[in-house]
């Protein structure tokens, strides 16, 4: 079993971890990844906390810097692996845009199906799933998503980004 694997098999354990089913797994996720004291986690994008998170705890440690929130937390990840155009399941992804709205998205690479991907990711999925939290009393937060599996189409992808050079 390689990184590869152990990065995907440590993501596959998180998922429906939300900062509404599970907060303390997902403040774990921001706190290890934050260089800053964290106290509103729900206005926190933590998709890049998620990935350094199962990176490291697969082994990759130290790949990963940690980083204060904002593009810091996102140029991280394109300054860590080098970028490949060949996908394979435990790389990570970039989309900068998702569903017409401008979030700098990243997540794991479950699986390349054809001209899609199976992605892993955290802080994601669908605002009507009870796990979410999107919609609070006060007016919700960036936060909101949960660790979920979707499907992505490889055109709208920006970058793809190499986990290890091979499956070691």
């Amino acid at each position: 079993m390689g990184f590869r694997d152990v990065v995907l098999f440590v993501g596959y354990q998180e998922i429906g971890n939300s900062l509404k089913s599970n907060p303390a797994r997902v403040k774990e996720y921001i706190d290890f990844s934050c260089t800053q004291t964290v106290t509103s986690h729900l206005q926190v994008s933590w998709c890049t906390h998620f990935v350094h998170w199962c990176v490291d705890r697969a082994g990759l440690t130290g790949k990963i810097a940690k980083a204060p929130l904002g593009n810091k937390s996102t140029g991280r990840m394109l300054e860590a692996f080098p970028k490949t155009t060949n996908p394979r399941p435990g790389d990570l992804y970039y989309m900068p845009v998702v569903g017409g709205k401008t979030t700098h998205h990243f997540g794991l690479v479950s699986d390349v199906q054809g001209d899609e991907i199976e992605s892993l990711d955290g802080n994601s999925g669908d605002w009507r799933d009870p796990r979410t939290d999107w919609t609070t009393k006060t007016g919700g937060g960036i936060g909101g998503g949960m660790v979920c599996l979707n499907k992505r189409k490889i055109v709208e992808i920006a970058t793809f980004l190499e986990l290890v050079p091979s499956d070691i």
